[in-house]
């Protein structure tokens, strides 16, 4: 296994190496993000005026269902695979109301505050000055976002437990950001959005995402590669990896000064 931690620019481009392939293997999908751009126009988070900014955007699962319901939304992401797929699939649902920002989040310096910023699944949530970051862009609302299992994360566990002969290290749970927010005094809402998850993908889809994926923490190789390999035949049905599961989303949102 690979000593030290995984430098931003090798998940820069692993990112942008798998981007084709994240909703599929992560469940991370447009329809998720349909339900909280719906939920976020119930609780009046946003209306169809309202400028967010997408922390991590990744393929737009957020970016583009926000953008669909009038939001002007500015998109950061620092792989620029993934800024390629949130370009060509806006383009597709004929979005044009998303600037796209290829970068760093850390030293990004807007034009003016957002009404919301929203950090989705990305690192920059495990960092001690994420939420001063965060209201620091926001003229009110800022919010988390979250995943709960049983999901396409449980390949990744049996993976690890498999290729490195011990458990994987947890995944970022509601309780750090919800501890980061009550030591600034924040008084937050935490909702649990349902949907429903589907895919039918190539076997081949998921080696890839997975052998690039372990090649991060040192797992390379032929050996490797015959483990991942293995692990999805025999889950796969025709050469395929088709799952269905219900999944909740995890919303976490505070005003800046509540």
């Amino acid at each position: 296994m690979k000593k030290g931690t995984v430098t931003q620019a090798e998940w820069n481009e692993f990112w942008s190496d798998v981007c084709d392939s994240y909703i599929a293997v992560t469940g991370h999908t447009y329809e998720m993000g349909r339900v909280l751009a719906e939920y976020c126009m119930r609780a009046r988070i946003v209306g169809n005026d309202s400028t967010i900014l997408d922390i991590g955007s990744g393929p737009g699962i957020f970016a583009i269902p926000l953008a669909e319901n009038g939001c002007a939304v500015t998109a950061i992401d620092p792989a620029a695979g993934m800024c390629g797929v949130l370009s060509r699939e806006a383009a597709n649902a004929g979005v044009s109301n998303i600037s796209v920002v290829c970068r760093e989040f850390r030293g990004f310096v807007p034009s003016a505050k957002y009404d919301l910023v929203l950090a989705a699944f990305c690192p920059v949530m495990r960092e001690p000055d994420c939420v001063a970051m965060m209201e620091e862009m926001s003229g009110r609302y800022c919010a988390f976002v979250l995943s709960a299992c049983p999901d396409a994360s449980e390949f990744r566990k049996a993976l690890w437990q498999k290729i490195f002969e011990r458990p994987c290290d947890a995944e970022l749970s509601a309780e750090v950001p919800l501890a980061m927010l009550l030591d600034r005094g924040r008084k937050a809402a935490c909702v649990s959005l349902p949907y429903a998850v589907e895919i039918c993908r190539p076997v081949e889809v998921f080696e890839h995402f997975y052998s690039r994926y372990f090649r991060l923490f040192g797992g390379a190789g032929k050996k490797v590669d015959a483990v991942i390999h293995a692990f999805f035949n025999d889950v796969a049905c025709d050469g395929y990896i088709w799952m269905r599961y219900d999944k909740n989303l995890s919303l976490i949102w505070w005003e800046k000064n509540g």
